[in-house]
């Protein structure tokens, strides 16, 4: 597998939790490094600024880039076991700097590390470099779950369901992010989806479906699409 194609464990791309765009792309940049379970034993891994700024093509504030990953182990993940049972735990366990060669070392927990690590079934494969160029956080998801379901071509979930993956709404108050359709659709959909046109080797349209007087399902349709990317390259499938 080239390293510009990344690879997640599904359970990971249906899981519930928050993070910014730039947090996002510290973990894009860690799954580029990870490996299937039986050869990697590693706790710790390293990333390479200079090759995430590179990637992005701009220069990155270093307090805020240690900031971010800092915040990352106050970061959990809700996964959805096999059995309908949930597993609640964050992915990163520490972080250090290192000025001198430029990287970040972060620590994983051992007891997610499974659910990263385990990509012989059940993964969803992606291009690295069109997820780092997608600049709002929810574009980065959604891009995400549309891999997983591309070779099927549609996308069925409920907006309660994305809401509760995208963490936009308080399951104990009940408090909700976009309460109205129109900043829903604004946030997480329309910005996404011209940001997918313009990025990105996947594209969608979607059809909202009302119960009642109330959006309650989307229906996704995604394209495939050979799209010319950094230096010329095209990325194909």
């Amino acid at each position: 597998m080239e390293k510009n194609q990344i690879r997640q464990q599904n359970s990971i791309t249906e899981a519930r939790y928050e993070l910014s765009a730039l947090q996002k792309n510290i973990i894009y940049m860690l799954l580029s490094e990870l490996r299937d379970e039986e050869s990697d034993k590693r706790l710790y891994y390293e990333i390479d600024i200079g090759e995430l700024e590179e990637r992005l093509n701009q220069k990155l504030s270093i307090s805020e880039l240690i900031k971010a990953a800092e915040e990352l182990v106050f970061r959990p993940y809700t996964i959805r076991k096999d059995d309908g049972s949930f597993f609640y735990n964050v992915l990163v366990s520490s972080v250090e700097n290192f000025p001198e060669r430029n990287t970040l070392e972060l620590g994983i927990n051992s007891a997610i590390k499974p659910y990263f690590l385990g990509l012989k079934r059940d993964y969803t494969e992606f291009q690295l470099d069109v997820a780092l160029s997608l600049k709002s956080k929810y574009s980065k998801r959604l891009y995400e779950m549309l891999a997983q379901h591309k070779e099927k071509g549609t996308l069925e979930i409920t907006i309660e369901e994305l809401k509760y993956r995208f963490f936009l709404k308080d399951d104990k108050t009940g408090k909700d992010t976009y309460p109205t359709w129109t900043l829903f659709k604004k946030q997480v959909l329309d910005i996404p989806q011209k940001e997918l046109e313009e990025y990105a080797d996947l594209t969608f349209t979607y059809k909202a479906e009302k119960t009642g007087k109330k959006y309650t399902h989307l229906t996704f349709d995604i394209k495939q699409v050979d799209k010319p990317f950094k230096n010329g390259q095209t990325l194909l499938f």
